[in-house]
């Protein structure tokens, strides 16, 4: 059973943004898969490695889209992919140290980080673009 199911709420309407968020979806739900169907060490490391990759090139390539959009928000919403990936980073680094559990409580933070990223601040870029486009 996914920890999150994607649906339309989670469209900001924006084809690369929202099929990169469906990817995000897709590790955070095979992350939370091999926490709970007891995956070996290494296949949780590999999780964690490839949402860290991930999630930097997502936030990477949105901040471009903002920033070509002159998104006034930009510097906010930086901020706020900054502190996400400090807190993967964190994870990560306690696994390399030799916690090799993840806890239901770092997938519940991250599941909680991303739904409340996507549904308010990723939702007001999306609102931000259609605005732009009817004004076009």
């Amino acid at each position: 059973m996914p920890v999150i199911e994607w649906n339309d709420k989670f469209s900001v309407k924006e084809e690369m943004i929202d099929k990169h968020h469906q990817h995000l979806v897709e590790l955070l739900n095979r992350a939370y898969d091999d926490f709970t169907n007891g995956a070996p060490v290494e296949s949780l490391g590999v999780v964690i490695h490839d949402l860290l990759n991930y999630a930097t090139y997502h936030f990477f390539t949105e901040e471009r889209s903002m920033a070509e959009n002159s998104y006034p928000e930009l510097e906010e919403h930086r901020e706020e992919h900054g502190r996400f990936v400090l807190k993967i980073v964190r994870i990560q680094k306690d696994f390399h140290d030799g916690n090799k559990n993840l806890s239901f409580e770092t997938i519940s933070l991250l599941k909680n980080w991303f739904t409340h990223h996507i549904l308010e601040c990723d939702a007001r870029y999306g609102e931000f673009l259609a605005a732009k486009k009817i004004l076009e």
